[in-house]
């Protein structure tokens, strides 16, 4: 379906969460914000500001989330929009 699709997309740029944003969400979903600060905002910069990775509870699987969306950006957009073959 790509293929057929090439060329007719629209482009939404999105960012990551803020640190703010991040213990905003963390509150809306109920998580413990309790914490010392500067542990939370260990946990946000390991964790990459991703939204989604919020709802993992199991920090194994925080990680291979993390891991996942780096590998997807730098494999589609950064090799594919460079064309980096090697």
């Amino acid at each position: 379906m790509v293929t057929k699709l090439t060329g007719r997309y629209i482009e939404i740029e999105m960012m990551t969460l803020s640190f703010y944003e991040y213990v905003d969400m963390k509150r809306f979903l109920n998580k413990n914000v309790n914490e010392n600060i500067y542990l939370k905002f260990e946990e946000y910069i390991r964790n990459g500001g991703f939204p989604k990775s919020l709802y993992y509870d199991n920090y194994d699987e925080k990680i291979t989330y993390t891991s996942t969306v780096i590998n997807q950006i730098f494999d589609k957009d950064i090799k594919t929009s460079n064309k980096i073959y090697d």
